[in-house]
């Protein structure tokens, strides 16, 4: 993660902190980078060097003008400044920190077959009591696992999917001296 997104990231969360809409701000950042994934070619419009800074911001204030103004100021600030680059991650950091102070984390789990209601409620619980914090699940089905769950927590791999413990018995088996 830049230094650049991180600093502007806070920045925009401290701002949006002392005027009490984080939440709000939350929304509004949530949308945009969704924004930018379905359309990568608006950041590229963003980036592209040819185009006046002033005609960049105008198409941003244009586009966004429903959002709050520290949001619109700061994604003007990155584009004025040469940094559009920056501005999915800079989103992305915003958002960590909110989780972050609502003493919420995500984690990603990969299974090969879709998890049952069930399941996901008992996964949730489970991550819920081993991080100490809320856990917002994210479930992405991947075929090529064999059986199991990988899980992504905290930046951290829980693997326990088949392949997985078959490697670790098969290592088991290469180590065992007869």
């Amino acid at each position: 993660m830049s230094e650049i997104a991180k600093e502007y990231g806070r920045a925009l969360f401290e701002l949006a902190r002392e005027d009490g809409i984080e939440d709000e701000i939350s929304e509004e950042v949530a949308c945009i980078a969704d924004l930018l994934k379905q359309e990568p070619a608006y950041l590229k419009l963003l980036k592209t060097p040819g185009i006046p800074v002033s005609e960049k911001t105008e198409t941003v204030k244009t586009a966004f003008r429903g959002c709050r103004e520290v949001l619109l100021n700061t994604l003007c600030l990155l584009i004025s400044r040469g940094y559009a680059r920056y501005i999915p991650e800079t989103l992305g950091v915003y958002l960590s920190l909110r989780r972050e102070a609502r003493g919420e984390v995500e984690a990603l789990v990969e299974t090969a077959q879709p998890l049952t209601q069930e399941e996901k409620t008992a996964l949730t619980a489970a991550l819920s009591k081993k991080s100490g914090k809320t856990v917002l699940l994210t479930e992405r089905v991947n075929p090529a696992l064999l059986g199991g769950a990988r899980v992504y927590l905290e930046g951290r791999l829980l693997d326990g999917t088949m392949r997985h413990r078959l490697d670790g018995i098969g290592e088991r088996l290469r180590s065992t001296v007869l």
